[in-house]
């Protein structure tokens, strides 16, 4: 007999597709990242525990170093250029705004006594206690709230591509160095549960990055001298903040694990 499943409600984050089943004896795990599947069974009766974690450390410090570099960022690009500068604060906001609003922020982890899942839920953590409750009917399993999450993501590559960024107004070739690290960067934070800080500077890095990259393409097509615009100190100040920011973020997250 075929069996009848439905699907819980997770997160969806980009380049990462977690889809959870729910069936009568068991529960199905699909992962898909770029070209990879991958499945899982875990069977009511033998789920051991269920954690629900925070992806968001409790770090005001942090979080208030993330809002000054988006400030810093917006007020500072329109003093280069006060048209296409405010063009590229705007973008920025907006791009950096979204991917903040996205990120799920509690994820739930189930373990038995061979295996263990973790998948990512809502920003909500009334919703994700909803989807523990769901998960709690089915087992006799105890659920638990952690308040720190478990482990995650290496950070040496970030930490490397945040001192070229620190020193990058030193040199064309720094700046060169950081970019094809923040490049190789981005396919290391695709974990949902990446230390979330630390991937908050990575993508304000990347956006700055790739909106700086379309000017230069601007520039050369359309409107000669612009890019030289973006190379004042305004945006020079900016990334390197941005990458003190990063350095900091990942330092602490190395010394939490």
């Amino acid at each position: 007999m075929q069996a009848k499943y439905r699907r819980l409600k997770t997160r969806l984050v980009p380049f990462l597709r977690v889809a959870v089943w729910t069936a009568a004896d068991h529960l199905l795990f699909i992962r898909n990242r770029f070209f990879d599947e991958q499945y899982t069974r875990l069977y009511w009766a033998d789920i051991q525990a269920i954690l629900l974690y925070p992806l968001r450390p409790p770090g005001i410090l942090l979080l208030v170093a993330e809002i000054l570099c988006v400030v810093l960022i917006v007020g500072t690009a329109p003093l280069a250029n006060h048209l296409w500068g405010a063009a590229f604060a705007v973008v920025f906001a907006v791009w950096y705004g979204f991917w903040r609003l996205i990120q799920p922020a509690w994820a739930c982890e189930i373990s038995t006594k061979t295996s263990s899942v973790r998948f990512p839920l809502s920003p909500s953590l009334h919703q994700s206690r909803h989807v523990l409750n769901h998960l709690r009917s089915h087992t006799t399993t105890e659920s638990q709230t952690e308040p720190r999450p478990p482990g995650s993501g290496r950070v040496a590559l970030h930490i490397a591509a945040f001192a070229m960024g620190a020193i990058s107004p030193v040199g064309t070739a720094l700046s060169i160095l950081y970019y094809l690290l923040l490049g190789l960067a981005f396919f290391f934070q695709q974990r949902f549960d990446f230390p979330f800080f630390v991937r908050s500077a990575a993508v304000m890095s990347q956006i700055f990055a790739i909106l700086q990259l379309a000017l230069w393409i601007l520039s050369r097509q359309l409107l000669p001298g612009l890019f030289s615009q973006f190379n004042h100190w305004e945006f020079q100040v900016g990334r390197a903040v941005i990458s003190l920011y990063g350095l900091w973020a990942s330092i602490k997250s190395v010394r939490s694990k």
